[in-house]
């Protein structure tokens, strides 16, 4: 099991912080390291963003004003357990922080934070996403989907196979959500710009994706949208 920081290169954080200065320092560290960072001054905040967005990890600061990291944190957990979570808190509020042991945050970051220890942090993170499978993922008995390679991988025929960008997006965004309906605007606003798709396009792309991990994986609920099922537990 790696912890290899280029693999931040595929994700997305979220970082959230309002104190200024800090949060555009470190905003600036992890757009280097990351594919992208979106920024956040509150939990209020962040919580809209999480819910148009996919976010991969989450760095936020304890203290916040309207919402602080604590109660955004607990309002993750309500439904995801396994996104990495890690807190910026001064070394006063170091106490205070044994009170979150059951939100099962991947780090703590004491200000002023050293890129050492921020490095630590990351790869701590990293961990946790390969621990939850998140770079191989388990899509039934016979398929597998790598987050790093962006492929699949079918065991039984011994075949990898490569998917387009939007064919990517797409399954990702199911995966992430698993059981969750999806609905065609939401998979829309996930494509880049320059691919906007029709209603027919996005049916082309899923009927392309079943032939590839199993017709029965990507279900169209009611015409709402679609939802990946998972297969077994």
């Amino acid at each position: 099991m790696t912890s290899n920081l280029s693999l931040l290169k595929r994700l997305t954080i979220l970082l959230v912080e309002d104190d200024e200065e800090l949060r555009d320092g470190l905003s600036q560290t992890l757009s280097i390291l990351f594919y992208k960072v979106i920024v956040a001054k509150n939990g209020i905040e962040a919580i809209e963003i999480l819910a148009q967005n996919k976010i991969d990890m989450i760095i936020t600061d304890y203290v916040m004003p309207l919402m602080d990291g604590e109660e955004f944190s607990r309002q993750i957990r309500i439904n995801d357990h396994k996104i990495p979570i890690s807190i910026i808190s001064n070394y006063s509020e170091k106490e205070k922080l044994m009170k979150l042991i059951d939100l099962e945050l991947t780090g703590y970051l004491l200000k002023p934070i050293s890129y050492n220890d921020l490095m630590v942090c990351l790869k701590n993170m990293i961990k946790k996403l390969q621990k939850y499978n998140f770079y191989d993922f388990e899509i039934n008995s016979d398929v597998n989907y790598n987050f790093s390679t962006k492929e699949i991988i079918n065991d039984k025929k011994n075949v990898v196979g490569k998917l387009s960008k939007s064919e990517i997006v797409i399954l990702e965004l199911l995966i992430k959500n698993t059981n969750a309906i999806i609905s065609i605007e939401t998979i829309q606003s996930y494509l880049s710009l320059n691919e906007i798709k029709s209603e027919q396009a996005i049916k082309n792309i899923i009927y392309r994706l079943r032939k590839k991990i199993g017709k029965d994986v990507i279900q169209n609920s009611n015409n709402l949208g679609y939802s990946f099922k998972k297969q077994f537990e």
